[in-house]
């Protein structure tokens, strides 16, 4: 993640060298509100691994932008289960339905 110097942030999450899920997590400061920014690295796997992770964050702070979290949306059974996954925690999944990330899949962004 690359935040210019001239915002002003302070880190609130951020992972450990040697976790399996790479993250870091800000809070932004903008005229008098501030949100929360951050991104996730979920290597191949279950998206159920971040869970306590998103748990812990969404607890904590009112406003989230998040971003790619690496999963093949066109995969039909894939989408059910992150939508549903999504869903639980009250977030809205955006797609860029029209332009692939990569050849054969789309990333998603997550809103709260």
């Amino acid at each position: 993640m690359f935040i210019s110097e001239r915002f002003k942030f302070i880190i609130v999450e951020a992972s450990a060298a040697d976790s399996a899920i790479e993250y870091l997590f800000v809070e932004m400061f903008l005229n008098e509100s501030s949100f929360v920014v951050g991104v996730i690295y979920r290597p191949s796997g279950n998206i159920d691994n971040i869970s306590d992770l998103l748990s812990e964050i969404i607890s904590k702070y009112e406003n989230i932008i998040m971003g790619d979290f690496n999963l093949n949306l066109l995969n039909s059974s894939i989408k059910h289960s992150v939508f549903s996954f999504f869903d639980n925690f009250n977030l809205s999944v955006q797609t860029n339905a029209h332009f692939p990330t990569h050849f054969d899949q789309f990333t998603i962004l997550i809103l709260f």
